[in-house]
């Protein structure tokens, strides 16, 4: 009699369960009961937004900080922003006003960048010929603020020592190789890029007509 009653409990439950899933499942759309208005009007309750590309922003290269020479180039890029470089002419005062010097007239004309700040090589020594004390030296490039640098001579030899205490003293320092030599040819040659920039990058000009003179 118990086995009976265990076997009609269980069939009862058993059709308690598959009516109750075809009860679920009835309510589930199906491809023939399927609205189209329905897809309709959440697309047009959803319309398409635009989502604007993201461009990474432009970061001009710097050069390298364990290469000391820059070219002709970066030098141009930095006269044309002086808010983010200082170039610095350590030559002699004569050659900086654009004087025929001695030492001047060994490149293709006189002249100055455009723009570049006059800080003598010289003056960054005492008179015994030693390096000046770090607070004097600091004194002297306060111009330069936080900006990049660039050094220049007349052939690349003077602006060495320059070079070396602004890096020692933590300016983001290099030097132009080529220097006077380098741009006073390339202005020289003006009749084509890059000479025509290079000309109007140079104030108190003095073409030696494409020539160094002896």
């Amino acid at each position: 009699m118990r086995k009976k009653f265990s076997i009609f409990f269980t069939l009862i439950i058993v059709a308690v369960f598959f009516a109750g899933c075809a009860r679920s499942t009835s309510d589930l759309p199906t491809y023939e009961n399927y609205d189209e208005t329905d897809s309709q009007q959440i697309s047009e309750e959803a319309p398409d937004v635009d989502v604007p590309e993201i461009q990474p922003p432009e970061v001009p290269e710097l050069p390298s900080l364990a290469v000391e020479n820059v070219t002709i180039d970066e030098v141009i890029n930095a006269a044309l922003n002086p808010d983010e470089w200082v170039i610095i002419d350590v030559r002699t005062e004569s050659e900086f006003n654009g004087e025929r010097t001695a030492s001047s007239v060994r490149a293709f004309g006189t002249g100055r960048i455009k723009g570049a700040v006059h800080v003598e090589w010289l003056w960054l020594t005492d008179d015994d010929g030693r390096r000046l004390p770090e607070p004097e030296l600091r004194e002297i490039f306060s111009f330069i603020g936080d900006r990049n640098v660039i050094v220049y001579c007349q052939s690349g030899n003077r602006a060495t020592y320059p070079l070396t205490i602004l890096r020692d003293l933590g300016f983001h320092a290099w030097i132009y190789g080529g220097s006077w030599i380098d741009w006073s040819y390339v202005a020289s040659t003006a009749s084509d890029l890059p000479g025509d920039i290079v000309l109007e990058l140079t104030e108190l000009w003095t073409d030696n007509g494409g020539v160094i003179l002896a």
